[in-house]
């Protein structure tokens, strides 16, 4: 039971973490300053590509841990996974906030609703389980 609820708050998290990352990279590709894209910019192309690929890594070690769960890997492996993404994911969000502006930027959609979002986690939990139910 706790071994699930592990792989499932590091899914969570990891969805949070592609779901800011795609807000931010959707602003950056579609906003200009300048003169000139935002996505055009070194410093913003430099750090778009760290987020990139926090974001690659966070996915794959928690694509990895659900494909190994009921091993032996995936019982040292899994609570691993879920303090590594866990603990990474707020940190992750605020620079995805950075991204978007300021603090007098107003957004249609609130970053920090978004990730939050049960129903984004759910997704992902699905998609990676293959929507079976492990408990």
């Amino acid at each position: 039971m706790v071994h699930t609820t592990r792989l499932d708050c590091a899914i969570g998290s990891a969805a949070g973490i592609d779901r800011a990352y795609r807000i931010a990279r959707n602003h950056v590709e579609n906003r200009k300053a300048f003169g000139r894209y935002l996505k055009d910019l070194p410093a913003m192309e430099n750090l778009m590509d760290d987020l990139r690929v926090e974001n690659i890594a966070s996915s794959l070690l928690v694509f990895k841990m659900s494909s190994v769960f009921e091993e032996d890997l995936g019982r040292v492996g899994v609570p691993v996974a879920k303090f590594h993404v866990c603990k990474k994911q707020p940190n992750f969000v605020y620079e995805c906030m950075e991204v978007l502006g300021g603090e007098n930027r107003t957004v249609s959609l609130s970053l920090l609703a978004a990730v939050s979002n049960p129903i984004v986690q759910l997704t992902l939990r699905e998609w990676v389980c293959g929507g079976e139910n492990r408990t």
